[in-house]
């Protein structure tokens, strides 16, 4: 009797459930409200930060729940093998359930290895070696042949802290793969200069793989062709690579797109090889990136590159110390730099920021580097930039900014050849007692105050901002000193059109009117105003000349595709050298 009233109930339940609205809806409608689920777990994995920390999960708690609310949503989402195809491998019940729910369909899986620990002795060393293959081999038994190959993704996450690790994945045969990641979260740095292991992974069966990330996986690099991969991301942190190891694997990677190379830093004894027996042509590259890398190491790698007119280039935390690797050789000639037409140069005597791009052809190339050395009166990258015409068609800058530092050298120089400058920008240092040289004030004006040859012509915007200007009389020396290269100009014919002028504190006069000073004595207005069209003083505030990186290096389903770099990693607004 009472299960039958049971019945009974449960089936006046379902009646009153078919009756709500929400019940009514078409099976296409609601699978597509439940697909907004699958969405998101799909941009969790996709929005996994490198190195993948260990707490990283699939989180499919939502979906489960959408099972449990009736008969008619349970029989939609179970009827629908797409909501089924990511998971981890915290439950395997669970996973096991998802594959069979998945049918057919291409499945991702976050596959995490627990942490064995280890003091790094030999015996350990074997003991851990085991039960890594252990462990990873698990994947092979319980996955089975057929589960292999319907994964799509495989995210292996090992954290297993041991001395030394030899790559398990050699008979991991997953066919149809499209990306395959191997992450550890180790940083070891006592670790021997040891000779890189060439070992094939995937079994071989690379030829669908388009992305591939291996992140500080030690002493050990793939031997793979790689004929579709269009994503690569490299960790050398714990592995002692050479450049000629990356040339070998570029040139493995005829289609990558794009490129992320973290610290390439374990300097060996040079070689008397080349990086590479021939040129290594990347002509479908998007994006190249080197991050908190040695510049000695990157720069025979680009020069064995051949690239294409329309790419991104990065070198990001290039560091050079002069005692081990000398004075920073010239840029190799890229086609990314031969059209640009927007440059920015901030830099102080031993930092530098050196971004040049073009958003109508899509090229860029960004440079942020640190000169390491133990001698005071070194010159730092002004010898570099000295050189920097031979590097870069100047001549196509339309649009620049830059600081103004004691310790430069290089602007008198570097100027002759930035003819084409329309939209000028600077920031003007202060003047430090330690650097022999003037004012950075006086310095630039007289730069632009200069009738023999008149630089940088063609000026029509100039941008000013000083900083350490916190006195009346020095603010009145400032205006001073601007309005007489004002007047130089345009006694030689190449008046500035529209002037705009920011002094780093208020001085606690402001005057009335939208277009007056909001510091200064009011005959500086009267002064700058006489020889340009027209003048806007602004108070103190957000910076007039910030730095930051324009919309031509924005990400769209670019590289970060497939992971998210650290954000350490990513561009934006940068700490600029000590100004």
């Amino acid at each position: 009797m009472r299960s039958h009233l049971r019945g009974l109930l449960s089936e006046l339940d379902t009646r009153i459930n078919i009756a709500a609205p929400v019940n009514r809806l078409p099976p296409d409608v609601l699978f597509s409200i439940f697909r907004l689920f699958v969405d998101e777990i799909e941009a969790q994995m996709k929005k996994q930060v490198l190195p993948m920390e260990p707490t990283t999960r699939v989180n499919t708690d939502s979906l489960i729940r959408l099972t449990h609310v009736c008969r008619y949503w349970r029989s939609v989402a179970l009827n629908a093998p797409t909501l089924w195809t990511c998971c981890d491998n915290r439950k395997i019940t669970k996973l096991f359930t998802f594959f069979e729910r998945s049918r057919n369909c291409l499945v991702s899986l976050h596959f995490g290895v627990v942490r064995v620990r280890s003091s790094g002795s030999p015996e350990e060393y074997r003991t851990n070696w085991r039960a890594i293959h252990e462990r990873v081999g698990n994947l092979l038994v319980l996955l089975e042949s057929s589960r292999l190959r319907r994964l799509r993704r495989l995210d292996l996450k090992l954290t297993l802290d041991c001395k030394y690790q030899t790559v398990p994945f050699s008979d991991l045969c997953v066919p149809n793969l499209e990306c395959f990641t191997i992450s550890t979260d180790e940083e070891l740095y006592d670790l021997p200069h040891r000779q890189t292991l060439w070992v094939p992974i995937l079994a071989g069966h690379t030829n669908l793989l388009k992305a591939l990330a291996i992140w500080s996986v030690r002493n050990w690099l793939p031997s793979n062709i790689f004929p579709n991969l269009t994503h690569l991301t490299l960790s050398f942190r714990d592995v002692c690579a050479t450049p000629r190891d990356l040339a070998i694997i570029l040139g493995r990677t005829p289609r990558l797109e794009y490129l992320f190379v973290d610290l390439l830093i374990h300097r060996s004894q040079p070689s008397l090889l080349p990086v590479s027996d021939h040129p290594i042509t990347l002509d479908r590259m998007r994006s190249l990136v080197f991050s908190s890398c040695a510049y000695t190491l990157v720069m025979p790698v680009m020069k064995s590159l051949v690239l294409p007119g329309h790419c991104l280039v990065r070198l990001d935390e290039m560091h050079i110390c002069v005692e081990t690797d000398g004075h920073a050789d010239p840029l190799p000639p890229l086609p990314v730099i031969q059209h640009v037409r927007h440059m920015d140069i901030i830099s102080d005597k031993y930092a530098l920021l050196l971004a040049t791009d073009d958003s109508s052809c899509g090229c860029g190339f960004f440079f942020q580097t640190f000169y390491e050395t133990y001698t005071p009166d070194a010159d730092g990258w002004n010898p570099w930039l000295l050189n920097l015409p031979t590097m870069i068609p100047l001549a196509n800058i339309t649009s620049l900014r830059l600081n103004i530092h004691p310790a430069h050298t290089f602007w008198p120089a570097l100027l002759c050849h930035l003819s084409g400058i329309v939209e000028l920008s600077a920031v003007i240092g202060a003047w430090q007692p330690i650097h022999p040289n003037p004012y950075p004030m006086r310095v630039f004006c007289d730069l632009l105050s200069q009738d023999s040859p008149v630089l940088c012509p063609n000026i029509r915007t100039l941008r000013v901002q000083a900083l350490y200007v916190q006195a009346a009389a020095a603010a009145t020396r400032f205006y001073q000193s601007l309005a007489s290269m004002l007047a130089a100009r345009a006694c030689t014919g190449h008046q500035i059109s529209h002037l705009e002028v920011q002094l780093a504190l208020t001085l606690g006069r402001d005057f009335a009117g939208a277009d007056k000073p909001s510091y200064g004595p009011p005959e500086s207005y009267a002064v700058l105003k006489e020889h340009v069209d027209s003048v806007r003083l602004v108070p103190a505030g957000p910076p007039l000349c910030e730095f930051t990186v324009r919309e031509v290096w924005a990400d769209s389903d670019g590289m970060e595709r497939y992971w998210r770099l650290n954000p350490n990693a990513a561009l934006g607004a940068r700490v600029l050298p000590e100004l």
